[in-house]
């Protein structure tokens, strides 16, 4: 981890700032990469497990329900192949709006009504000429 003197760094030139800035923010995203490829679980008060580093949230089912899934997991995987053009195409229509809203200075729950409503003034929003200028 790179950590600097405050005194060292009102020594330090123009240049050394910059480069010493850079090697922060290559540090900083080596370490979130690696921090956002590990899964990790977590068995709650209630006995459900979760598993995080998936996404933005945990995944989070009793053992029974795990246990359903993992059984059917040779369809799943079919059906993720089968149909992984269009999640991908909704995820990044998501992402897009998502992005918008936060551009637009919306959080939380501002952002998420913002999200909805472009959604519903699409009416379709996987097929329709609105949703198409997202996905391209």
């Amino acid at each position: 981890m790179t950590t600097f003197n405050p005194a060292d760094i009102a020594k330090m030139s123009p240049e050394q700032l910059r480069a010493a800035l850079q090697s922060m923010a290559e540090e900083n995203a080596r370490i979130m990469a690696e921090r956002a490829s590990r899964i990790s679980f977590k068995v709650s008060q209630k006995g459900a497990i979760s598993v995080y580093g998936l996404g933005r949230l945990p995944v989070t089912l009793y053992p029974t329900g795990w246990d359903m899934l993992l059984g059917t997991a040779a369809t799943l995987e079919v059906f993720i192949d089968k149909n992984r053009s269009d999640a991908e195409k909704q995820s990044k229509l998501y992402e897009t709006l998502e992005d918008e809203a936060t551009a637009k200075g919306l959080k939380d729950k501002a952002a998420s009504r913002y999200v909805v409503e472009k959604l519903l003034e699409m009416k379709n929003p996987y097929t329709s000429a609105e949703a198409l200028k997202y996905l391209t």
